[in-house]
């Protein structure tokens, strides 16, 4: 009796063991999706093509800051890598598949292109790469072009998705007129006569450039003041200060985030204050508000569908990639 329960408790811990294992890390994994495998050298070859890109200094781990901007690198190369291979099951499921033909031509064409079979290798040879490497490129656009294609097809929306969603989003996409102001940090700071230009202190550039707007956002509120002549005598704007800052007819998700969100609320005839955005601070003055479709500019309507259109193919692939992936199980390794 005794020997049948020391039995079954062998058994017991056993299958616990076996159970165990199966959730370990495989070897040189970085993640899992499903049965397919993320690996180490996977990340190490784009962590590598990052740093030949921007440059090894970025990724100093020696400094807090490399530190930070590979953990941050190789969390999102993870990511993509994650959803590579969800994209490739998305792909499979639907029978979507890659012709090594395709790849074929277009290597040959550059071949040709290059001068032949000799050249092309000393342009490789040059860039540190080798053919089978630009084959694996290759594949890898034609699959994103051709998930793309899939997407685009079965996600396409109709009239009235565009015609909901425009309504549900409507400050992205009233046609504003607007002329505006912006005032540059680095104009501001400048040497004293006979001096030589230092190098420009952000800080005091900075807050210089806040006052500044201020100072032209009240004068421009004053009665009878022309907007345009200001902008014409102060914009930093290389695109429209000589047309007195007119930026013509737009759409608000064109610009700016900050831009974007200080037109909310603003009437024709209104005036900002300073709004900081990355290229310094803008003073916007509205000249129309049209929120009708139909009487929008020919180029804009286009603009608004192309764009609500990609937003909700882009929402909906997110969606098909999120579902896939908790169907699949994606498993993360330290």
């Amino acid at each position: 009796m005794r020997k049948r329960i020391m039995g079954v408790a062998l058994a017991a811990a056993t299958i616990g063991l076996l159970a165990t294992g199966c959730q370990q890390k495989p070897e040189g994994a970085v993640a899992t999706v499903g049965d397919q495998v993320v690996t180490e050298d996977e990340l190490n070859k784009y962590m590598g093509d990052l740093k030949k890109y921007y440059g090894e200094e970025m990724f100093n781990e020696s400094t807090q800051q490399g530190k930070t901007m590979v953990a941050e690198a190789k969390e999102n190369v993870t990511e993509a890598l994650i959803n590579q291979k969800v994209m490739d099951k998305i792909m499979a499921d639907n029978k979507i598949t890659v012709d090594e033909k395709e790849i074929d031509e277009t290597i040959n064409a550059m071949k040709e292109q290059i001068g032949g079979e000799e050249e092309f290798k000393k342009v490789l040879e040059a860039q540190g790469a080798t053919e089978e490497q630009l084959r694996q490129q290759y594949l890898e656009q034609l699959k994103s072009n051709k998930y793309n294609e899939f997407v685009s097809e079965k996600f396409k929306p109709s009239e009235e998705d565009i015609k909901k969603y425009f309504n549900d989003h409507k400050e992205d996409y009233t046609q504003y007129n607007a002329n505006h102001i912006l005032i540059t940090a680095d104009s501001q700071v400048q040497p004293k006569e006979g001096e030589e230009a230092a190098p420009v202190n952000p800080e005091e550039g900075k807050k210089k450039a806040q006052e500044l707007a201020a100072a032209l956002s009240k004068d421009a509120k004053k009665e009878g003041v022309d907007f345009a002549r200001l902008a014409k005598r102060h914009s930093k704007d290389p695109g429209s200060a000589q047309n007195g800052g007119s930026l013509g007819n737009f759409l608000p998700f064109s610009m700016v985030e900050q831009f974007k969100n200080a037109l909310k609320g603003m009437k024709a005839g209104d005036i900002s204050g300073p709004v900081e955005s990355e290229y310094g601070y803008h003073v916007i003055k509205v000249n129309s508000v049209e929120e009708d479709f139909d009487k929008y500019d020919e180029e804009l309507k286009t603009q608004a569908n192309q764009d609500i259109t990609n937003k909700i193919i882009q929402q909906k692939s997110e969606d098909l990639i999120n579902q896939y992936r908790r169907d699949l199980g994606v498993k993360k390794y330290k």
